[in-house]
């Protein structure tokens, strides 16, 4: 009876992992391909893609490879480990879509808004599911279960200063519109579900 239970639940969370991973990596495929930014540790490997044109899947998993030992002693190993799988899904998966979809761009407001729609989608669910996307999600998680403070607000002052430093890399309204951003997704994550 506990090994249906264990197995159900590791059905269920791999599930969830993937299913959330896809829609991530969607809209980080929209973002990316319309040449503006998201926050948080994935921003930062957006602008190091930018300027080093190397893959952002790759980034991102290097990026995030310090905060997993800051996870397992934070948020715990089961945390650790799903949030670990999470990152290596969006990694493969925002590649894959690099290969096999083509974006033609023709209004990046729109684009930036819809990606980070699919993000928020994405990363609420994750949360909920006891996992993230690691870096300064981690981070933030941390913070709001010790000072009761919104997911949301602590990632939008992270962003705030992401899009600053972004300043020498891309275009002033590709920052712009980043930020437009940023707000979108960080108020879905202020406002669902009270996170």
């Amino acid at each position: 009876m506990k090994i249906n239970f264990f197995l159900k639940k590791i059905l269920k969370d791999i599930y969830i992992i993937f299913i959330n991973s896809v829609i991530i990596s969607f809209g980080i495929s929209l973002i990316h391909s319309s040449g503006t930014l998201i926050g948080s540790t994935a921003g930062i490997a957006f602008i190091i893609s930018y300027i080093f044109s190397i893959s952002f899947g790759i980034i991102f998993f290097l990026i995030n490879i310090p905060f997993y030992f800051f996870s397992i002693f934070k948020m715990g190993i089961e945390f650790t480990i799903k949030t670990f799988v999470s990152i290596i899904l969006v990694s493969i998966i925002t590649k894959i879509n690099s290969l096999f979809i083509s974006l033609i761009i023709f209004n990046k407001f729109y684009t930036t808004f819809l990606g980070n729609i699919f993000i928020g989608i994405g990363l609420i669910s994750l949360f909920k599911n006891n996992s993230s996307l690691g870096g300064i999600n981690i981070i933030s998680l941390c913070i709001k279960n010790k000072y009761k403070i919104k997911i949301g607000n602590i990632q939008m002052i992270i962003d705030i200063l992401i899009f600053i430093f972004s300043y020498f890399f891309i275009s002033f309204p590709a920052i712009l519109y980043s930020i437009f951003g940023a707000i979108i997704l960080n108020l879905i994550l202020s406002i669902n579900y009270n996170i």
